[in-house]
């Protein structure tokens, strides 16, 4: 979504037009985006390791983890 808003900044006084500046250089640093450092489709393999767990001798007992 595009918003775009237009201002007569004589209308404005110094130290506004300053602060103005001051905070349209704070949002176009937050917000820059390097194209090399972030690709947009991403093709990094997220990988899943689970701890190995030994349930030889586990017992389940559907009723007694039913019981309230």
């Amino acid at each position: 979504m595009e918003h775009i808003a237009i201002f007569n900044l004589q209308n404005f006084s110094d130290e506004a037009r300053k602060e103005l500046k001051s905070f349209i250089d704070f949002l176009i640093y937050k917000y820059q985006i390097n194209d090399k450092e972030k690709p947009k489709n991403s093709s990094v393999k997220k990988e899943f390791t689970a701890l190995s767990i030994d349930t030889k001798g586990f017992k389940f007992n559907r009723e007694e983890a039913n019981e309230r």
